[in-house]
């Protein structure tokens, strides 16, 4: 199989990690409603002008668009339950729970896409899920009373382990850009509503520029993902992509000033060995 998926997924745990640094800050400040139509505003601007630009005059037939209406609606869906735990939880948690999606991928992927892997691959894959749990393990992290964030955690874990499952299948059936021209119109067609429903408040000044940021590098991480998901199996894409929480722990050492913990090391460690083998099979 051709590596061209690793440079575009490499990337997008790179805009990932860096954008989940600034989540929090914005979500404290506009609220997860807020930050969904910070988020519209942001993809009908940079998917839209990605499909203005590069897109085909090809007629696309009824089933593959349900398709991608589907998949881009289950990708919205778990932004909301993503943001609503952002909101009452530290993203340093909810984002690891989240970034544990391909577990869900990768099962769905082998039974519905017919993807084979090797023993390598599956080594590599096993390696990357037990790091990013191990990143989640915060002895000294005092119990939340409150659990509703979990609940909405869990909620977007599993809706983008099946959302990767069914991008794949529709982006090989219309082509990342369109994919990406449905997803400008999907996503705000959800997030809008929500946000009139839910709050219908939206301030924005210069000391919002985190969660502009945030979203900004949300946008630009899902186009490298979409590529990624065009030319690379589900299961391999969505296992590597779930590394970006690594790159939001170093950003926030350096921007935070944030101290790494010993298993912290240690699940870098078995990450960057998960990423050695997923080049040698």
């Amino acid at each position: 199989m051709s590596l061209t998926w690793i440079p575009f997924i490499t990337l997008t745990v790179i805009l990932f990690g860096i954008g989940q640094v600034f989540t929090k800050m914005g979500t404290t400040r506009l609220g997860s409603p807020g930050m969904l139509l910070l988020l519209s505003f942001n993809m009908v601007i940079i998917y839209g002008g990605v499909w203005l630009l590069f897109h085909e005059d090809a007629p696309i037939d009824l089933l593959p668009l349900l398709y991608t209406i589907l998949a881009t609606t289950l990708s919205a869906l778990g932004y909301i339950f993503f943001y609503e735990a952002v909101e009452r939880q530290k993203i340093s948690i909810v984002g690891v729970i989240t970034a544990a999606y391909p577990f869900i991928t990768v099962v769905l992927a082998v039974l519905f896409l017919n993807e084979s892997l090797t023993s390598t691959q599956i080594s590599a894959i096993a390696l990357i899920i037990i790091s990013v749990s191990l990143l989640s393990y915060t002895p000294h992290e005092h119990k939340t009373q409150n659990r509703t964030w979990l609940v909405f955690a869990v909620l977007c874990f599993t809706i983008w382990g099946i959302w990767a499952v069914t991008a794949k299948f529709a982006i090989d059936l219309v082509g990342h850009i369109t994919y990406t021209g449905v997803y400008a119109v999907t996503g705000p067609s959800i997030w809008i509503p929500y946000w009139w429903f839910r709050s219908r408040k939206f301030h924005f000044s210069l000391k919002d520029v985190h969660a502009e940021l945030s979203v900004a590098f949300f946008c630009f991480g899902g186009l490298t993902f979409y590529a990624a998901l065009h030319y690379g199996l589900a299961s391999m894409v969505a296992a590597f992509s779930n590394l970006y929480p690594f790159v939001t722990l170093l950003s926030a050492r350096l921007i935070l000033s944030e101290n790494l913990e010993k298993h912290h090391t240690i699940a870098v460690a078995l990450a960057l060995s998960g990423i050695i083998l997923l080049t040698i099979y």
